[in-house]
């Protein structure tokens, strides 16, 4: 009967440490996928921003986002290598949100600048067409007018 007991005991044992150490290799399992997501978004996001500002928009607001972000990607692999899987799995998961929310951003910014060159490109042809066609017409007009004061000034030199 004691002996029952003792295996009991040490079954019961070993039953706790199984469950606690799949409880802690799951959430280690859960630690890296989110970090590895949150990795992702924020690559994703740093190329979304570069676009944008090959398109010569100003992205700094942007970065500094994106810094943060990277910064609490840090700090969530920092956690986990101290043993910290649920620590790892916060701060991995506010860069994620921090680099999904940036995302966007970074789109509609390099949209709104193209759109923007695109308007500044036709005004400038239209401005600088316009402008050619006034020069001319005013040369033209003053020629006619010297050319009409300076004949019959040069007629009255000739008799």
């Amino acid at each position: 009967m004691l002996l029952q007991r003792k295996a009991l005991v040490v079954g019961l044992l070993w039953i706790i440490m199984l469950c606690a150490t799949l409880r802690a290799t799951r959430a280690e399992d859960e630690a890296i996928s989110t970090l590895e997501r949150a990795e992702n978004v924020l690559a994703s996001s740093y190329q979304a921003v570069s676009e944008a500002e090959r398109v010569g928009a100003n992205v700094t607001a942007l970065l500094r986002e994106l810094n943060d972000a990277g910064l609490l990607l840090d700090k969530a692999y920092l956690e986990y290598r101290s043993g910290n899987p649920n620590g790892s799995i916060y701060f991995a998961n506010i860069s994620y949100a921090i680099s999904l929310d940036t995302m966007p951003k970074a789109t509609q910014l390099k949209n709104l600048t193209l759109s923007e060159a695109t308007r500044r490109f036709w005004l400038t042809m239209v401005t600088s067409s316009v402008s050619i066609v006034a020069v001319i017409l005013l040369s033209i007009t003053l020629w006619r007018r010297f050319k009409r004061w300076y004949q019959p000034q040069d007629q009255d030199m000739i008799k």
